[in-house]
């Protein structure tokens, strides 16, 4: 290392100065050689470059003398080189314009002026209390690996704070860092509430960056102050209860991420951890997508974990920002790439503002690519915004995708909206659908805090007697909410000790209504699966859990066992249901005793408000004629709803029949038969251990 005291003496020198000067100033332009005073021997792709803010003009850029922007270490540096970002006082305006890295650069934050090094995380990020619960846990399933802690911001009065408060800056774009291959990014404030803080568009962008990403411990806020959109949803069809009636929606807009990678035609692995992504202006939080229509070789693999994404807003700005999104993946409309995702322990809290469209988790696929989504110990809190603010929304937009969704031992509680939802809406324009499943295994739900209704087929009817008349199943209230909409879609729904509590609607609604236009109307109907096991559904408002077909469907199975479906506060436990003369084809309903196996042991007592259990079929609704096409009639729907071996109430089951429903019957087929039949022999005698519990099989029973 050159002593700088002899760098003294040469500047004292006159000419010997001028020549030193230039020499160095032209060498770092130039990027070419590393920082002339601590790293003269150092080869170009192993430097460490200094950045600080407020720091006096420097040709040389190491730690000794650090340069004073982002531009000039942008041109100076070379691909494989460390650029650190001295901390300094809050009181000084951070690093502003961006900057744009090279291949296999780390962008780090470092420690005080004239030290060298990166500085430990905890100098961004400090370990904070998870956020308190919104409600108390029950008893099962036992969950204890929710996050204990969060990162949150330092507080320190030193900090590594950058930022591009132009829309143009040093990456053109007004992003505040730009990835490139095989990059690191860590230990950095990015954005800031001051004003010379905050980003025009986004905290870290990276576009077609191949290798492996990595993006830890930032401390990443007020961001997309310029409003630019970024995450668009996929145009899709929002299904009604009119038979074959859906609205086509044309995409919504959602703000620039704080952090986004876009994957076009490469493979990318990105690791993104331990971030606090907060106080966004109008902006979602985390995104990934697969963006270039047509064949692709993109492969975006992301795991993200222990990320605190908390407090964004949504805006109504110059682009008309319609929706938020808190932590979202896309395969956009005609890619044929791959994205996979892995979530763990993350949290999201208190995202959204005033009648805002805020999705705390998004998953959108809609390409023809696969999108694959595992989500564990995720805590959600408190969304905020109207009643399409969801928890997690998994919505299939297009194409002929095949896409997979598993949440584990997670928990989810206060949403004003659906809390979980699966809409399968996708059609490539053929008879092949879209394949969506989702998993649930030992989540819980608690608290949706909207009653948006019922339609007026439903029991109790929407309109009447106080219940509010609902035309659309999505946004009513529900903890899970599934819609199956395009031609040939298979739709795939299992809970595994599983427990949905106070659902401010229904508990799990499943809408079958293949909407006019997704799909060639002589394609073949969809399939829908619902499992449900060890799994408690009880005390929702109308609904425990309800089959709604009012269009044509080829295959349905329900197999529920061991578990609680009991105490529908104003309405029906369970309903199979298929109205407007709409036939189910092929139809397995096992509850007990039938075709799949279920050993029953189920708890419909004690007893909901009106049925416990009922099978309807109708050919007509309020005296009008069922909609064309009719087909089959449903005099030719012979559903068999198996539900054997379960607890009444200690003796067996009461059979109600009739045109209405009657308050008090437990069990309700329609009539004239045979549209329906329930076989309820084999009451259990003594009350199961149904509903879910610790592990596998029957927990304790808790609902006594």
């Amino acid at each position: 290392m050159v002593h700088k005291g002899l760098i003294k003496a040469a500047v004292a020198s006159g000419c010997v100065a001028a020549v030193l000067f230039l020499g160095l100033a032209s060498r770092a332009n130039a990027a070419g050689p590393c920082p002339a005073m601590e790293e003269p021997a150092v080869a170009p792709g192993s430097c460490t470059w200094y950045v600080q803010a407020g720091a006096p003009f420097s040709a040389d850029g190491g730690y000794l003398s650090p340069f004073n922007n982002l531009a000039q270490v942008q041109a100076a540096s070379n691909p494989g080189d460390t650029i650190i970002i001295v901390s300094v006082s809050t009181s000084v305006p951070p690093l502003d314009g961006g900057i744009v890295l090279q291949a296999g650069q780390t962008l780090a934050g470092g420690n005080g002026p004239g030290v060298p090094g990166v500085a430990p995380c905890s100098n961004v990020l400090q370990a904070s209390s998870t956020p308190p619960l919104l409600f108390p846990l029950p008893d099962f399933p036992i969950i204890t690996t929710l996050p204990t802690t969060v990162p949150t911001s330092s507080g320190l009065s030193s900090l590594p704070r950058i930022t591009n408060a132009s829309a143009t800056g040093n990456t053109g774009t007004g992003d505040a860092v730009t990835l490139a291959d095989n990059t690191t990014v860590k230990n950095l404030v990015i954005g800031g509430a001051d004003a010379a803080a905050q980003i025009s568009r986004g905290g870290i962008y990276g576009l077609d960056v191949k290798g492996n990403v990595t993006i830890t411990c930032n401390d990443v806020s007020w961001f997309n102050i310029s409003g630019a959109v970024g995450f668009i949803v996929q145009p899709f069809y929002l299904e009604q209860y009119t038979p074959g009636a859906a609205n086509h929606n044309a995409g919504i807009r959602a703000g620039w991420a704080g952090i986004m990678i876009d994957s076009a035609t490469v493979r990318t692995n990105a690791t993104i951890s331990n971030n606090y992504v907060h106080d966004g202006v109008c902006g979602d939080g985390i995104d990934l997508r697969n963006v270039v229509p047509g064949d692709s070789n993109a492969f975006l693999q992301a795991t993200l974990n222990n990320n605190y994404v908390a407090f964004l807003k949504q805006c109504r700005g110059p682009n008309a920002i319609g929706t938020l999104e808190g932590i979202a993946t896309q395969t956009e409309i005609g890619t044929t790439g791959t994205v996979l995702a892995l979530l763990i322990n993350n949290v999201e809290n208190s995202n959204g503002s005033a009648g805002a469209n805020a999705d705390s988790l998004f998953i959108n696929p809609a390409g023809d690519g696969p999108l694959s989504e595992k989500i564990a110990n995720n805590l959600f809190l408190n969304g905020i915004g109207g009643a399409s603010t969801n928890g997690m929304e998994y919505i299939i937009s297009a194409g002929t995708n095949t896409s997979f969704v598993s949440i584990q031992n997670s928990v989810f509680q206060g949403d004003p909206g659906d809390m979980l939802e699966l809409f399968n809406r996708g059609n490539g324009g053929g008879n092949v659908g879209t394949y969506a499943s989702l998993i649930l295994q030992n989540v819980m739900v608690q608290g949706t805090t909207i009653t948006n209704g019922l339609p007026a087929y439903a029991t109790p009817p929407g309109g009447a007697g106080g219940v509010r008349l609902a035309a659309s199943p999505d946004n009513t209230g529900e903890c899970l909410g599934v819609g199956s909409v395009g031609a040939g879609d298979v739709s795939v729904v299992q809970l595994l000790n599983t427990s949905f509590t106070t659902c401010g609607n229904n508990g799990l609604e499943v809408t079958n209504n293949y909407a006019t236009g997704d799909g060639p109307a002589d394609s073949s109907p969809q399939t829908i699966v619902v499992d449900i096991i060890n799994s408690r559904i009880s005390g929702s408002h109308f609904y425990n859990f309800w089959i709604n077909n009012i269009s044509p469907l080829t295959n349905l199975n329900v197999k529920v066992q061991n578990s609680d479906l009991s105490r529908s506060l104003t309405g029906v436990g369970v309903g199979f249901d298929s109205f407007f003369g709409y036939a189910i084809a092929n139809s397995m309903i096992d509850l007990g005793g039938g075709p799949l196996n279920s050993t029953g042991n189920n708890c419909f007592f004690p007893r909901s408000a009106i049925n416990d259990l009922e099978a309807t079929t109708t050919t007509t609704i309020s005296g009008l004629l069922t909609p064309p096409p009719a087909h089959p009639l449903s005099n030719q729907y012979l559903p068999f709803v198996y539900a054997e071996n379960n607890w009444w109430g200690g003796s067996a089951p009461t059979m109600g029949t009739g045109t209405t429903d009657v308050p008090g019957f437990q069990v309700f087929t329609a009539q004239p038969a045979p549209y329906a039949t329930i076989l309820t022999t084999g009451p259990l005698s003594s009350v199961p251990n149904c509903g879910p519990g610790p592990g596998i099989g029957p927990g304790p029973q808790q609902i006594l």
